[in-house]
C-alpha cells in the first residue's frame, strides 16, 4: 500500500511541474519568435539557446535557431544546427525543410551531391531537387544529367521548360508534342514555348494551339485552329468555343452533326442545348433533347429527369413535373436526393 502510495505522490507532484516547465519554455519561444519578427536575430538566438532539448517543439526550435544564426552569419553554427535536427527528427514536420536548407547551405559540389542523393531517397519526387542535381552534374558526368533533364522534361511539371533549355537537341517532335499536351491538360501555360517550336500547320499542332486558346478562354482564336479538325476531341471543344461565344448558331448545328453520327460522350453537350432551347421557350426542342438523353444515357437518369421536371416547371406543367420527381425519388440508383425533393 505503501509502495502505491509514494507513487501516486511522485505523479501527483511532478505532472504540474512538466506542465509549468513546457510553459516556460513555449513562453520563452514566443518570445523568441517575436525577436525575429522585429529582425533582432542575435538576442532572438539567444533565447532559443535557453530552451530546453525536452521541450516538445524542440525540432522547431532548431530550425529557428538556424534562421536566426543564418541573419548574423554565423553560416557554420547553422549548419550544425541542421544536421542535429536531421538526425534526430527524421519523420518529422520539419525533417524536410531542414535538410533542403542543409542543401542549399552547402557550397561544395561532391558534398552537395552526396546530400542530394540521401535526400532524394526519401522524396524521390522533388523535382526541384531532382533538377539541381542535374545542374551539378552538368560538369561532373554530362550524360547523367541531360538523363534528368530530359526525365523533368517528359514529366511535364513545374521544371520542364528550364530543363527543355538544357537539352532541346536531344528532344524529338513526337516528345515535344506530348509534353505540351501534358502540360495543358495540367493548365500549364508555358507550353506555348514548346507549341512554337511545332509545325503549325500539322493536325496535331493546329490542336494544341486550338487546346491552349481555349483554356485562355480566347475563343475566337480557338475557333480558327479547331475549325474543320477532327482530332482527338477537338470537335467537342469546338462546340464549347462557339457555346461560351454564345454563337448558338454553330453550337447547335455541331451538336446536332454529333448525335446523327451517333458519336459518344456528348452528354453535357447535349444538356447544355437543351438548357439553350429551355431558355428560348422552345420547349418542344428542349423536350427532344432531353428524351434523346434518357434513352442513351441511362446512367445519367436523375439529372436527364430534373431536366425535364424543371423544363415541365417552366412550362407550367406541375403535374407532370411532380410526377418526373416522384420517380427521380423512388430510383433506388440516384444518390443525393435532397434537392428533388
Amino acid at each position: 500500500m505503501r509502495y502505491f502510495l509514494v507513487i501516486f505522490f511522485i505523479v501527483l507532484f511532478s505532472y504540474p511541474y512538466s506542465y509549468a516547465a513546457q510553459e516556460s519554455q513555449r513562453q520563452r519561444f514566443l518570445l523568441a519568435r517575436d525577436l525575429m519578427s522585429q529582425k533582432l536575430y542575435a538576442a532572438a538566438y539567444e533565447e532559443l539557446n535557453e530552451i530546453s532539448q525536452n521541450y516538445e517543439l524542440y525540432d522547431y526550435v532548431l530550425l529557428n535557431k538556424y534562421h536566426c544564426l543564418m541573419q548574423i552569419g554565423e553560416f557554420k553554427k547553422a549548419e550544425e544546427v541542421l544536421n542535429i535536427l536531421i538526425k534526430n527528427y527524421k519523420g518529422y514536420p520539419t525533417f524536410k525543410e531542414a535538410y533542403k536548407n542543409l542543401i542549399n547551405l552547402i557550397v561544395e559540389p561532391d558534398r552537395k551531391l552526396k546530400l542530394i542523393n540521401d535526400y532524394l531517397k526519401t522524396y524521390p519526387e522533388d523535382k526541384n531537387i531532382i533538377f539541381e542535381k542535374a545542374n551539378i552534374l552538368k560538369k561532373i558526368d554530362a550524360g547523367e544529367a541531360k538523363v534528368l533533364f530530359k526525365k523533368l522534361f517528359l514529366e511535364g511539371g513545374s521544371k520542364t521548360i528550364l530543363a527543355y533549355r538544357e537539352i532541346e537537341d536531344f528532344v524529338s517532335k513526337d516528345e515535344l508534342y506530348l509534353t505540351a499536351l501534358k502540360m495543358l491538360k495540367n493548365n500549364d501555360f508555358q507550353a506555348i514555348e514548346l507549341i512554337r517550336r511545332l509545325e503549325e500547320r500539322d493536325s496535331k499542332v493546329r490542336y494544341l494551339y486550338g487546346l491552349y486558346y481555349f483554356k485562355r478562354k480566347n475563343y475566337k482564336k480557338a475557333i480558327e485552329y479547331l475549325n474543320k479538325l477532327n482530332f482527338e476531341d477537338s470537335e467537342k471543344i469546338l462546340a464549347l468555343c462557339y457555346l461560351r461565344s454564345k454563337d448558338y448558331e454553330n453550337f447547335t448545328n455541331l451538336v446536332n452533326s454529333f448525335i446523327e453520327k451517333k458519336q459518344k460522350g456528348i452528354y453535357d453537350l447535349v444538356y447544355s442545348l437543351a438548357e439553350y432551347k429551355r431558355r428560348q421557350k422552345e420547349y418542344d426542342i428542349a423536350n427532344y433533347y432531353l428524351n434523346f438523353l434518357l434513352k442513351e444515357y441511362p446512367e445519367r437518369y436523375g439529372d436527364t429527369v430534373f431536366g425535364l421536371a424543371w423544363l415541365n416547371i417552366r412550362n407550367g406543367n406541375y403535374e407532370r413535373a411532380k410526377e418526373l420527381l416522384e420517380s427521380i425519388l423512388e430510383n433506388n440508383e440516384v444518390n443525393d436526393k435532397d434537392k428533388y425533393y
